[in-house]
């Protein structure tokens, strides 16, 4: 089991199969990685995931770039769902290539998935993307929908004065299909970057209407993100690492680049290159890079989120807050891929 110094289970695993991608979203942190050359063989992630599952990682999410570019991706999966010891095999895609495999993935193993769909506006969508090609992800969207996964989850990154007007339509378009709308905080490493300070948006407003309009509330485990269940029968989640106090202090991933690095947070410049000792398939010394990447892990921005190296439990948590308004109760639920803590209202 992999342990971190705040006392926290790391079980979680995302990997970046590639660095390349269609799309060029102008706000897109690329998941910690590079658009650099080179790329893990499918053998080499299953060797790394193989290790991952031996420590007590037990989830797996593939990200990229867009990793449904990699003509080997059902063979990716179909390797990483047959190791024992993993649990939830998810994936992040843009959607843009996702028709014609959708089905194929969820036959391999994949259990859920998510689909960035930034606008429902085609004009708005090429603004954002650089491309003209909401078509194809809507009719990824469709194709994921009908294909058995788990769990299909829409991502939307809300950029002031650019999409956040669609709020009402995408939560209309993930009730009708059924799927989770999971909406994304803007993030930048600096609170002064331009681009940040020009289009953030505050998800505090949209976090009071949807308590509103909800019959429960659920909490992530991973991040403390929480799940509203609308009285209207849809589901929307929140991401909010800048604004939510409590959400560095819940994460339980690391990752690791297209390239062969191990990292112990998106914006983390510090990690360990595993390259070497992945090609090698040297098990001992990269054993022994996991459990350096895992001390090596800390919440980001420590002077916002109360933690302090060397501090007390305390100081370490401080800032968290848990709601009086509802009743608790631990559970599992089809939302989340993990355990939960559920908040009825009342």
């Amino acid at each position: 089991m992999l342990i971190d110094r705040y006392n926290r289970v790391i079980d979680n695993l995302r990997i970046l199969v590639t660095g390349r991608c269609n799309l060029e979203c102008f706000f897109c942190h690329r998941e910690g990685g590079s658009n650099g050359e080179g790329e893990l063989s499918a053998e080499d992630i299953e060797f790394v995931v193989r290790i991952a599952t031996s420590l007590g990682i037990d989830k797996v999410k593939l990200t990229g770039g867009e990793p449904l570019i990699r003509d080997d991706i059902v063979d990716i999966i179909e390797r990483i769902a047959g190791i024992k010891g993993v649990r939830d095999l998810s994936m992040a895609t843009n959607g843009t290539l996702l028709a014609e495999k959708a089905c194929e993935l969820r036959k391999a193993g994949l259990r859920r998935i998510n689909i960035s769909l930034h606008s429902l506006n085609e004009e708005t969508y090429k603004r954002i993307t650089g491309r003209d090609l909401l078509h194809e992800v809507l009719e990824g969207l469709e194709a994921a929908s009908k294909c058995g996964f788990d769990q299909v989850k829409v991502n939307v990154v809300l950029l002031r004065g650019i999409n956040d007007g669609e709020l009402d339509r995408l939560m209309e378009i993930a009730h009708e299909k059924g799927i989770v709308l999971q909406l994304i905080e803007l993030e930048s490493k600096r609170a002064d970057d331009p681009l940040f300070m020009n289009y953030h948006v505050s998800l505090e407003e949209i976090r009071k209407r949807l308590e509103s309009e909800s019959i429960m509330i659920i909490r992530r485990s991973v991040q403390n993100r929480p799940i509203f269940r609308l009285k209207n029968g849809g589901i929307v989640e929140l991401v909010a690492p800048v604004e939510d106090k409590s959400f560095c202090l819940k994460c339980t991933k690391i990752r690791l680049t297209h390239d062969g690095v191990l990292k112990p947070c998106l914006f983390s410049d510090e990690g360990v290159n595993v390259l070497e000792y992945i090609r090698e398939r040297n098990i001992e010394a990269l054993k022994r890079s996991f459990l350096r990447v895992v001390e090596l892990k800390r919440p980001f921005f420590p002077e916002i989120w109360g933690v302090h190296d060397g501090g007390s439990k305390d100081d370490r948590y401080r800032g968290q807050k848990r709601s009086t308004t509802y009743s608790h109760s631990r559970g599992h639920d089809k939302a989340t891929e993990g355990d939960v803590e559920t908040h009825k209202r009342g």
